[in-house]
């Protein structure tokens, strides 16, 4: 479980210099909140896998995007997390270009969603 899902009511009395702790405290009971966060937990680790598979392959990002015909913009924002578009598309291009498997995990609803992306050996 990621750290923003702590305990609240553990959390809300303690100090703490935490950012991250600091803004779901202050934001936590907003509607859609929760959704909101796994969300961006998920783009960040799209981007990191993406990041990842270019580094290992030795690519830039230019060349990564001729090889998946996207724009080299299109890998920097999947790779910053940055983008309103569905990236598993993209995600999945880079993959079979370059000859790898990943598995994705969603389960829960709301505040117990995760969703989970593995790399797995060839």
């Amino acid at each position: 479980m990621s750290r923003i899902r702590k305990s609240a009511a553990m959390r809300k009395n303690k100090k703490t210099d935490d950012a991250v702790e600091l803004i779901d405290r202050w934001f936590s009971d907003l509607p859609g909140w929760s959704q909101m966060v796994t969300e961006e937990e998920l783009k960040g680790r799209i981007g990191q896998l993406a990041y990842d598979l270019r580094e290992e392959a030795g690519l830039t990002h230019e060349e990564l995007a001729v090889k998946v015909s996207v724009g080299p913009e299109v890998i920097r924002s999947l790779e910053e997390a940055d983008y309103d578009t569905a990236p598993f598309e993209v995600l999945l291009r880079i993959c079979r270009v370059l000859r790898k498997n990943i598995q994705i995990n969603c389960s829960g609803e709301g505040a117990g969603a995760s969703c989970d992306i593995f790399l797995l050996s060839a």
